[in-house]
C-alpha cells in the first residue's frame, strides 16, 4: 500500500482535509494516510516528526484552500515566507526528496505561479493538480485521485525509510549517494620495507683470486683475462720448480730462495695487468663505504 501524507491548514481546509483522509482511509488502510491531528504522539518534537513521516510516504497531498496562499501569522507576515512553517516545511522536504506532490484544489482555482512562491516551493508550480471542490462530484473526483495514487505507486519502485537525527533540520535532505571508489582486482597492501638480506664479507683470498661477481662489464672483461693469466703464471710456476736453474748455487735453500723468486714474479707479472683493472672498475660500481659483500 502506498503511504500517503496530507498537508494542509487547519483554518483554511479542515473540512475538506479530514473528508478527504476518511476517503483514503477506507481505500489504502488508516495507517497508510498521514495528517498530523491524529498521528503525532503527545511529547514527541512535531518538526521531526513530520520530517520523518514526509521522508517515508510515497506522495503527498498539498490541499490548498481559499487562504493557502495568502494566510499570514499575528504580525501580519505571509506564513509561506517563514521558514519554520509547517506546511512549507512538509512540502519543501518533498519536493526536495523528489517525492510526487499533488496540489489538491478545494478554494483556490490553480496552483499558484512560481513568482509567488518561495525558492523552495517553486516546484510546486508545474505539478498537474486534481480538484476535489464540496458537492455531488467529491466522490468522483476522489476516485479519480484514488486511481492515480494507485497507477503511481505501480510505476514507482519503493522508498527506504529516512531518519531525522537528534540534531537534523526539519526539512532533511535526500540522502547522498556514497562515491564509489573503483578498486583495482588486487588491492595492493602498502608498502612494507623489504627484507634486509645479511651477507657475509668476501673473504680475502677470494679477493685476491677474484672469486666473486663482477660489478659491471668492464670488471667482467678483466675477469676473464685474468684466468687465463693466472693459468699461464701456474704453468710457468711448475715448470721452474722441476727445472734446473742455470745458475749455480752454493746451496739448497739458496736454489728454493731464487725459484720462489721467480715464481712470485711471474704470478705478479699474470696478475697485475689484469687484477688490477678489474678491482678498480668494481670499487667504481660501489660506494666507497659499502664492502663488497655477496
Amino acid at each position: 500500500m502506498p503511504k500517503i501524507f496530507v498537508s494542509y491548514r487547519r483554518d483554511d481546509s479542515a473540512d475538506a482535509a479530514g473528508r478527504l483522509h476518511d476517503r483514503l482511509s477506507a481505500e489504502f488502510g488508516k495507517t497508510s494516510v498521514f495528517i498530523d491531528v491524529d498521528n503525532i504522539p503527545f511529547g514527541v518534537d512535531f518538526r521531526k516528526h513530520l520530517a520523518n513521516a514526509v521522508g517515508n510516504c510515497d506522495v503527498l497531498l498539498a490541499i490548498m484552500g481559499d487562504e493557502w496562499l495568502d494566510a499570514r501569522d499575528r504580525d501580519g507576515q505571509r506564513r509561506l515566507d517563514d521558514e519554520s512553517d509547517f506546511v512549507r516545511i512538509e512540502i519543501a522536504t518533498a519536493l526536495q526528496r523528489q517525492i510526487p506532490v499533488i496540489p489538491i484544489l478545494v478554494g483556490i482555482n490553480s496552483v499558484p505561479k512560481p513568482d509567488q512562491l518561495p525558492e523552495d516551493l517553486r516546484e510546486l508550480a508545474f505539478r498537474n493538480a486534481a480538484e476535489i471542490r464540496a458537492g455531488v462530484h467529491f466522490a468522483s473526483q476522489v476516485d479519480r485521485l484514488v486511481t492515480s495514487i494507485r497507477d503511481g505507486e505501480k510505476k514507482s519502485p519503493p522508498k527506504p525509510p529516512v531518519l531525522v537525527g537528534k540534531r537534523a533540520n526539519p526539512v532533511s535532505k535526500p540522502p547522498q549517494p556514497k562515491e564509489v571508489v573503483p578498486t583495482a582486482s588486487v588491492k595492493r597492501s602498502a608498502a612494507k620495507p623489504a627484507p634486509s638480506v645479511v651477507r657475509q664479507p668476501i673473504p680475502l683470498w677470494r679477493h685476491a683470486l677474484l672469486l666473486y661477481a663482477p660489478r659491471n662489464t668492464a670488471a667482467l672483461i678483466f675477469r676473464l683475462l685474468f684466468f687465463p693469466a693466472f693459468a699461464v703464471a701456474t704453468l710457468m710456476s711448475t715448470v721452474t720448480l722441476f727445472l734446473e736453474t742455470s745458475v749455480e748455487n752454493p746451496s739448497a735453500l739458496a736454489t728454493v730462495i731464487v725459484k720462489m723468486v721467480l715464481i712470485t714474479t711471474y704470478y705478479a707479472c699474470a696478475y697485475v695487468p689484469f687484477w688490477l683493472p678489474a678491482k678498480i672498475f668494481d670499487s667504481i660500481a660501489l660506494p666507497p663505504t659499502s664492502p663488497h659483500v655477496e
